[in-house]
């Protein structure tokens, strides 16, 4: 789990997480998920603080929630963000609580294939309530296009 990440690097104490965990347990299921892909997200932009990176990863979040289907790394990730297996590798291991992974072969050819890990992250990346990074992208682009929302 990623509040084990927290608490092994001094971000956050075993009590701030039984705390958390208490805040929460009254909610239904799908606002924990997103409660927790909220903290989640929360902690990624603390480990990338450079805006630009945390737009690279928003676009690619954005893709996979746009594609709702696996993704082939090569064939249509790259090319579409126009990353190279550096980026990719990078924005892999950023986004490992929030993406799976898995190897399947098109047309013959072995490829990895990524796609949003549930669809609870979807909705978590969609959503307004828990300032989802999809959703706030939209909100920034749409805002200089035909004013404040």
């Amino acid at each position: 789990m990623d509040f084990l990440d927290d608490i092994r690097a001094g971000r956050s104490t075993v009590e701030q997480a039984l705390e958390n965990a208490e805040q929460i347990k009254h909610l239904p299921a799908s606002a924990k998920s997103s409660v927790r892909y909220q903290e989640s997200w929360e902690r990624i932009k603390h480990q990338v603080p450079d805006r630009r990176d945390q737009a690279a990863l928003v676009d690619f979040l954005c893709l996979l929630a746009a594609a709702q289907t696996a993704l082939g790394e090569k064939t249509q990730v790259m090319p579409i963000l126009e990353w190279n297996l550096t980026d990719l590798d990078w924005a892999k291991r950023m986004l490992r609580w929030l993406i799976r992974e898995r190897e399947d072969r098109l047309h013959g050819v072995a490829e990895s294939f990524l796609q949003l890990k549930h669809k609870s992250v979807n909705v978590f990346l969609l959503s307004r309530e828990y300032n989802g990074p999809a959703a706030m992208a939209w909100r920034r682009r749409t805002r200089g296009s035909r004013g404040t929302i």
